[in-house]
């Protein structure tokens, strides 16, 4: 009758299995858990994955309730442009014959008003400013620069700083690529920033960065962007990158459980759910506290961060740390999406594939991301991760060139 159950799991590494690897005797002896009353399997691991959650879950931030607007480079340039040629003076409000895009394209602002110090922006919850200085200097243009005051300085491309350095290069743009903040600290001050930050946990710069209007932004971390921009044959952007990692994947079965690994924007994790919204369970697992930040920020996150709390669990934790804690063959599916190897090598490791073929169901599919199979560096990697998988218990292994990554089956 006992073989039916697991009485406890073991104190000291926390293993969901009657014989633990480190066999302590003590505790994981059978006869020190036929002290224990026995409890069903489903149960245990249940409570024990309530208890990770709660360890490890991310809390909703104060921060993230404050009002926030904001304001990309495409945005901001066209806000400018419609200032420069089709107004005359900046005395009242001026109604725009239509509306322009704001908050990465998520609101629309119909009224706004020039001043010496900057521009006010009229949306529904009432009136944003960004000044002069803020927009020129985000913009990487002249800080002398204002729409309509000289038809001789209009917004060409003698206004932009030729020595001002492009983060990344979109088509023939020549501004600064990125987005602006404006948060109401209170309801007499607020504040404005380019949304780029330090990880403490990578040690390395953050940005929020929108590849393409109308699209979701991506993130670049030390320089390396998390989703893919423009190709030669294709104009490719966050979203649609998003789109060819899931087409890969085999159907899902109903009521499915699915680990995402290196959550990121969260773009993966909310494609899953509204394509199989009978996902029974959605663990996503991040290990930067300014990705968190940046989710709380982009609209294009809102679904993931306001999900069924019931099924979605987005913890803030190192992967290399909590998967030797999760159960054995509990999940279905495993999207694994990590970043350059040079970033986190570890993920990367057999050890780590070790663990991730040991919560893995049988039959399981995992999708992994590695890069363009095309690159030299990619090109490289893709024989090393595949041979380590394939030792970890992936006996299949299916190339997605499109999707920058592999299938992987579980076989044994």
């Amino acid at each position: 009758m006992m073989n039916a159950f697991i009485s406890s799991s073991c104190f000291q590494c926390g293993r969901l299995v009657l014989r633990c690897p480190q066999k302590s005797k003590v505790l994981c002896s059978k006869k020190g858990i036929q002290k224990f009353r026995a409890v069903p399997v489903e149960s245990r691991i249940s409570e024990n994955l309530k208890t990770l959650f709660e360890t490890y879950k991310i809390a909703t931030s104060e921060t993230s309730k404050h009002k926030k607007l904001l304001l990309s480079h495409f945005e901001a340039l066209d806000i400018l442009e419609y200032l420069e040629f089709n107004c005359k003076d900046s005395s009242n409000w001026i109604d725009l014959e239509k509306p322009l895009q704001v908050h990465l394209g998520w609101k629309w602002v119909s009224q706004l008003k020039v001043i010496d110090q900057g521009l006010h922006l009229y949306l529904d919850f009432g009136p944003v400013f960004f000044s002069w200085h803020a927009l020129t200097d985000f913009l990487g243009i002249d800080s002398h620069y204002r729409p309509f005051i000289e038809r001789n300085s209009q917004l060409t491309q003698e206004s932009f700083k030729k020595k001002r350095p492009k983060r990344i290069s979109i088509r023939n743009c020549k501004i600064r690529p990125g987005v602006l903040l404006w948060e109401e600290e209170d309801v007499a001050h607020s504040h404005v920033q380019r949304v780029s930050f330090f990880s403490a946990s990578t040690k390395r710069p953050i940005t929020l960065v929108p590849i393409t209007r109308d699209s979701p932004p991506t993130a670049i971390i030390g320089g390396f962007t998390m989703h893919r921009g423009y190709s030669d044959s294709l104009t490719m952007n966050p979203g649609l990158d998003t789109q060819l990692k899931i087409d890969c994947l085999y159907p899902l079965a109903p009521k499915s459980r699915v680990l995402d690994i290196c959550t990121g924007l969260g773009y993966t994790a909310i494609e899953l759910l509204q394509r199989y919204p009978d996902i029974e369970q959605l663990i996503t697992i991040e290990i930067d506290e300014s990705m968190v930040l940046l989710q709380q920020i982009n609209p294009w996150s809102s679904a993931l961060i306001n999900g069924n709390r019931e099924v979605v669990h987005r913890l803030l934790v190192d992967a290399t740390t909590i998967l030797p804690k999760l159960p054995d063959n509990y999940f279905q599916v495993i999207i694994h999406d990590p970043p350059s190897q040079s970033l986190q090598g570890d993920l990367y490791s057999y050890d780590f594939y070790c663990q991730l073929a040991r919560v893995l169901s049988p039959s399981g599919q995992m999708y992994h991301y590695i890069g363009n199979p095309n690159s030299r560096e990619a090109g490289r990697l893709y024989q090393g991760v595949i041979d380590r998988l394939q030792r970890a218990g992936f006996g299949r292994i299916v190339k997605k060139s499109q999707a920058y990554g592999i299938i992987g089956i579980k076989t044994n």
